[in-house]
């Protein structure tokens, strides 16, 4: 028997479940006329009437009762197997993600949303953790980690980027330069938080020359969310120093500045890793997500060699 069979058997079980021509279409999608075409076709093939239309709708014939039942089995079995394909391709468990609570706040968020609705079948941790933490104790899958030299024993480097950490002030604070350059007191709060390095004294070194800008204020606060001190910095409590991805929205709005724009602080890294080991199919789906959704904004290490290579290369115009 032709495989186009088990369209029209498919076709006939819905006719008859939804009782009408109409209704069949209506649930189904296809057309009447195509409907109708299914019918007649099997009606052909088994040499009697499977249903027969009256004022009530279509009714079935004592021979069509028997067919109608061995189709609904071929259809019913037929969409069994076919749901199979969700369950092998679709992961489940649950994965668990730690990053520092900056990354997590302002980075993240668009991609759990999205992810979790693709992905049901994967429960995600979040673990929002500035400090290094022991992954065999915390039993943790996935390492996010802003850092210039650390990284965990026991994990792999699946993806690394450069970011650039950023000092910024609200529009409303205008900094005196000459008062920095001369290396007085600033008369600022700094607000401050873990990602962005040890209370004190901020050295910030020139773009251009190398040369170094020491940065003291009159007072310091520490702000254990970064939500918070960027909150706290655009209302006009201080300064506060960040990764720039935090604060692009903000710097291209101008509710935030640079008031150094020629200085900045030690490029840092971004690195992504996994545990050693044997990595199960959910977390390899949530790690390979993760990168790319990291590579929106960063170029990886690699590509980031590549293209200043490529750079260098250029003749000059």
């Amino acid at each position: 028997m032709s495989q186009s069979y088990l369209r029209h058997f498919a076709s006939f079980v819905e006719i008859i479940r939804s009782g009408s021509m109409a209704a069949a279409s209506e649930r189904s999608g296809l057309a009447v006329s195509a409907l109708s075409r299914s019918l007649s076709i099997l009606e052909n093939y088994y040499g009697f009437k499977l249903a027969l239309r009256t004022p009530r709708g279509l009714v079935l014939t004592e021979r069509g009762k028997h067919v109608f039942e061995e189709a609904e089995k071929i259809v019913q079995a037929a969409t069994t197997a076919l749901s199979l394909k969700h369950d092998v391709e679709m992961p489940r468990g649950q994965v668990v993600v730690s990053a520092p609570r900056e990354v997590c706040y302002l980075w993240l968020d668009s991609f759990i949303s999205k992810f979790t609705k693709q992905n049901p079948g994967i429960a995600l941790r979040l673990l929002a953790a500035d400090e290094l933490v022991d992954p065999r104790r915390q039993r943790i899958d996935i390492v996010l980690r802003v850092t210039r030299n650390v990284w965990i024993t026991g994990f792999d480097i699946f993806f690394s980027a450069a970011v650039e950490p950023v000092l910024v002030a609200p529009k409303a604070l205008r900094i005196e330069a000459r008062v920095a350059r001369e290396g007085k007191l600033l008369p600022h709060r700094l607000l401050q938080f873990s990602t962005t390095g040890k209370p004190g004294p901020l050295l910030l070194q020139n773009k251009r020359t190398g040369s170094t800008l020491h940065l003291q204020f009159s007072q310091e606060i520490s702000v254990s969310d970064p939500l918070l001190a960027i909150k706290l910095c655009k209302d006009g409590l201080g300064l506060t120093s960040c990764l720039k991805p935090s604060v692009m929205a903000e710097l291209s709005r101008g509710d935030l500045y640079e008031p150094f724009p020629k200085f900045g602080f030690p490029v840092t890294g971004l690195l992504l890793g996994v545990a050693k080991g044997d990595v199960s199919p959910a977390t390899k789906l949530v790690l390979i997500s993760l990168r790319s959704e990291l590579q929106k904004t960063f170029l990886s290490v690699d590509q980031s060699n590549q293209e200043g290579r490529r750079k260098a290369k250029r003749p000059p115009r």
